[in-house]
């Protein structure tokens, strides 16, 4: 009778392991995803900041919208490796006279991987805001895809 009360004994032990061990498995994975969403956030966000830091500093001493738009591009091109997007060019098209939208020539997902959207505000370059857009595909979470915008960035008028 003893031996059988120990072999049930161990095998409620391996099953209690083996729950536990899933348990904490997919607990991990998950915090990876999470972590790895939020990095992906918070890179867009700064790449739309940094663009139209940039951007403003070449339109005070400009005033031709395609020097800006150049300089928004090459943001995107230096930064596009935080995003783990490939270095294939951008296309640029123009929405009516106040918006163009620059995105990446990669699709992910068949969307374009990054895109920024730049609308001027005056007829002038002096004010403009600046939008980006990653096409974002998860592990386990969003496998589909999923966009991530940043908030719209406005620029400091001239003063």
């Amino acid at each position: 009778m003893r031996n059988f009360f120990k072999k049930q004994n161990s095998a409620q032990n391996c099953l209690e392991f083996t729950a536990v061990f899933v348990l904490v498995l997919i607990i991990f994975i998950a915090i990876i995803e999470i972590s790895l969403y939020w990095r992906v956030r918070f890179c867009t966000q700064n790449i739309a900041n940094e663009i139209v830091a940039n951007a403003q500093i070449v339109a005070q001493s400009t005033t031709n919208r395609t020097e800006v738009l150049t300089s928004v591009e090459n943001i995107l091109t230096a930064r596009q490796g935080l995003l783990n997007v490939p270095n294939k060019g951008y296309k640029t098209a123009n929405m009516g006279s106040d918006k163009v939208i620059i995105s990446s020539v990669f699709l992910k997902d068949g969307t374009n991987a990054l895109s920024a959207q730049v609308e001027f505000d005056s007829p002038d370059i002096s004010s403009f805001s600046v939008q980006l857009t990653y096409h974002h595909s998860g592990i386990f979470l969003y496998q589909g895809g999923v966009d991530i915008n940043s908030s719209e960035v406005h620029s400091v008028s001239r003063f």
